[in-house]
Formats: structure tokens, C-alpha cells, sequence
């Protein structure tokens, strides 16, 4: 009895030890970490910008009465708006698009038709008859992809950390779309 407590001690003397070592270094790593100088963001691949207007026809499902739903790929609500032009045909949909051409080589969108999901779902989500239209926008990317891009900026990385500094770095691709479309359109199209 007297055995199996004297290891119960020893397990709580050990765990107890561990503990105030663990609190130890995060303590120093703290220190250590607040004696840092922030220097900002820095944008990988550079601030340029470029503004491009897509133009597509407005497919509103293989019925013709679908709803239309735009949704891009990392880029939040904010980012993204609906506007109407009685410039824009009304069998038409355009996308301005701004984004950084030096990490963007070009920008895709994509269509996809829910019925054709439907007629082969036997437990479809939605009815036949209620059809609707997905726009998907995303970037393709240049020549550098985000790890690419980041390993160029090795050297200056290494540089600011010896120097207790550092950037928080950012790799812009599509800073923001407006989705334009005719007035007579505007119910029918839908940010997601």
C-alpha cells in the first residue's frame, strides 16, 4: 500500500514539474514574440490592380424560367454586388471584375444547371420543376501560385525575422465583382 502511493506522489510530483515548465516557455515565447516590430501587410505579387468586364448570356436553365445564383470562390459577400444597366441586354449578364494581374492570369466562369442533377437524383433536394442556375467566378491563377510567391519573399522574410520584425503578407487575387445585369433581370439573379 505504502509502494503504490509513494509512485501516486511521484506521478503527481512529475506532472506538477511538467506544468510549470510548460508555463515557462510560453511565457518566454511570449516575451519573445512581443519584442517583435509589426510592420503591416505587405501584398504578395504588388497593389496593381486591373478591372476586366466578362460578358455572358444570361442562361436561366434549360426551361428558361430558373432563378440565377452567382457564387465565387473565396471571395466574401462584401466583395461582391448586383447592379443594374439598361445597357446590359436582357438575355445578358456581365461581371467587372478587379483583381491583381500579376497573381491572376485569368478569370473563369462556369455555369451549372440543376436540372440537369434532377433528372437523374431519385431523391432530388428540390422538385423537377423548380429549376435554377449556379455562376461560379474564380480566379486562375499566374504563373506563381501562393506558395511560389511566398518563397520568393524567402530571403526578406529571413532578413526581418534576425531583425525582430515582420509584414503580414497577403496574396490578392479578385478584390472585388460587380454582377450587371437589365432592371427587368434584377429579381431573378441572387448574390450567394
Amino acid at each position: 500500500m505504502n509502494l503504490k502511493g509513494n509512485y501516486r506522489k511521484i506521478i503527481v510530483l512529475i506532472l506538477a514539474i511538467g506544468i510549470l515548465l510548460c508555463g515557462l516557455g510560453t511565457g518566454v515565447a511570449i516575451s519573445e514574440y512581443s519584442s517583435f516590430e509589426y510592420l503591416g501587410q505587405k501584398n504578395l505579387g504588388g497593389d496593381e490592380l486591373k478591372t476586366d468586364t466578362f460578358q455572358e448570356t444570361l442562361y436561366r436553365g434549360k426551361n428558361g424560367n430558373g432563378e440565377v445564383y452567382i457564387h465565387s470562390y473565396g471571395l466574401g459577400e462584401e466583395k461582391i454586388s448586383l447592379e443594374t444597366s439598361k445597357k446590359v441586354p436582357k438575355d445578358q449578364i456581365q461581371f467587372v471584375v478587379e483583381y491583381n494581374p500579376n497573381n491572376v492570369q485569368d478569370i473563369h466562369i462556369d455555369k451549372e444547371d440543376s436540372s440537369e442533377y434532377n433528372e437523374y437524383a431519385e431523391d432530388a433536394e428540390y422538385p423537377q420543376e423548380i429549376e435554377y442556375v449556379t455562376y461560379y467566378l474564380s480566379p486562375v491563377m499566374s504563373e506563381h501560385d501562393q506558395f511560389g510567391m511566398m518563397m520568393s519573399y524567402k530571403d526578406e522574410i529571413l532578413e526581418n525575422l534576425k531583425e525582430k520584425r515582420f509584414y503580414e503578407y497577403d496574396y490578392k487575387t479578385i478584390q472585388s465583382v460587380r454582377v450587371v445585369v437589365h432592371p427587368s433581370n434584377k429579381d431573378v439573379v441572387k448574390i450567394y
